[in-house]
C-alpha cells in the first residue's frame, strides 16, 4: 500500500490517490482522497477490504498515515498483520513504485490539458489491470477472476448452450480448475522473471560485509536551502545486530540518536575510523623543551 500524489484538485477537491497492489496478481485498486491523513488512509484501507476480503498482511513504508494508530487499529480489528519496509528503501515498494510509475505516465497528458483526472481514473485503473504483465505472462484482471475483460471491441463469440453447465457445481469446477492452470503458470513465469532480475542486478551488486561491532555511516536526504553542500552521511554509528541479511540495527556512541527500527544495509557503508597515535617527532619537541 501507498499513497500517489498530490495532484492537482479535482472537482472534489481531491489531490492524493491510495493504491494498493496484490503481490501475486500484481491486480490495482485505487481511490482518490482528499487528504493523505491517517483517518482518510483509514477509510480507504476498510473500503479496499469491503471490496475484496481482509487479507493476511498489507506492506507499506514508514509514513505517518500508516504507522499512525488509527490506521493500526483497523488492521488490528480486522486481524490483518502490518509490515513495514525500512525509510528510504523505495525499491522495497517497488510494485507500487512502478504503478506510480504507470499512474503518472498516463494522467499527466489529463492534468497538463486541465482535464478531470479523476473522471479518467477508473479507466486508467482498469486499463493497467487488463494489460498482460511481461513477468507473469498474464493481465492482473485474469489472474483474479479467470477470464479476460471484455472490451468495447472484444469479438463476439456465439454462445453454444451445451457448453453451459446446468448446475452451479460444475460451473464452480470449471472456474476452479480454470484458476489454477492460471495460477501455476503464473508461479512460474513469476520465478523466471525474479531470477532474471536477481541476476542482473547481482552483476552491479556491491556487497557489504558487516559484523557486530562494525562502524558505519548512513546516508540521509540532505533536504531545504544549500541542500547540495550538506553532508549526505550521518555517523559513525555502530553495528548492534544483524537480524536478516538486508536489515542492520544501528547504535549512536554519543547517544544523541535513537535507532527504533533496523535501517536497510543499501543506506550503509564503512567508516574506517583511526585511533589517534603521538607522532615520535611530538616526544622529540617535548623532551628537548
Amino acid at each position: 500500500m501507498d499513497i500517489f500524489g498530490p495532484l492537482v484538485s479535482s472537482n472534489n477537491a481531491n489531490t492524493y490517490v491510495f493504491t494498493a497492489v496484490d503481490a501475486f496478481s500484481n491486480f490495482l485498486f485505487a481511490v482518490p482522497l482528499r487528504n493523505n491523513d491517517a483517518i482518510s488512509v483509514s477509510q480507504a484501507i476498510f473500503n479496499f477490504f469491503c471490496n475484496f476480503g481482509v487479507c493476511s498482511t498489507v506492506i507499506s513504508d514508514q509514513g505517518s498515515e500508516f504507522i499512525a494508530k488509527c490506521t493500526m487499529e483497523v488492521c488490528k480489528m480486522l486481524n490483518v498483520e502490518q509490515e513495514f519496509t525500512p525509510s528510504m528503501m523505495h525499491h522495497c515498494l517497488g510494485r507500487c513504485e512502478r504503478t506510480h510509475r504507470t499512474l503518472a505516465e498516463r494522467l499527466t497528458p489529463y492534468v497538463l490539458d486541465n482535464k478531470q483526472w479523476e473522471e479518467m481514473l477508473p479507466g486508467i485503473v482498469f486499463s493497467i489491470n487488463s494489460c498482460v504483465n511481461s513477468g507473469s505472462k498474464y493481465s492482473a484482471f485474469e489472474i483474479v477472476y479467470g477470464k479476460r475483460p471484455n472490451f468495447p471491441l472484444s469479438p463476439s463469440y456465439i454462445v453454444d448452450f451445451k457448453d453451459i453447465p446446468k448446475d452451479v457445481k460444475t460451473y464452480v469446477e470449471n472456474l476452479d480448475a480454470r484458476l489454477n492452470i492460471i495460477r501455476e503458470h503464473v508461479k512460474l513465469n513469476t520465478l523466471v522473471a525474479q531470477r532474471k532480475m536477481v541476476e542482473t542486478e547481482n552483476k552491479n551488486a556491491h556487497e557489504l560485509d558487516l559484523t557486530v561491532g562494525d562502524n558505519v555511516y548512513l546516508s540521509r536526504e540532505p533536504v531545504g536551502q544549500g541542500r547540495k553542500f550538506q553532508h549526505i552521511y550521518d555517523g559513525p554509528f555502530t553495528v548492534t545486530c544483524l537480524p536478516s541479511a538486508h536489515l542492520v540495527i544501528l547504535r549512536d556512541p554519543t547517544g544523541k540518536r535513537n535507532f527504533r527500527r533496523p535501517v536497510h544495509i543499501n543506506r550503509l557503508k564503512l567508516a574506517h575510523i583511526r585511533v589517534p597515535l603521538p607522532a615520535p617527532y611530538f616526544n622529540l619537541q617535548t623532551d628537548e623543551k
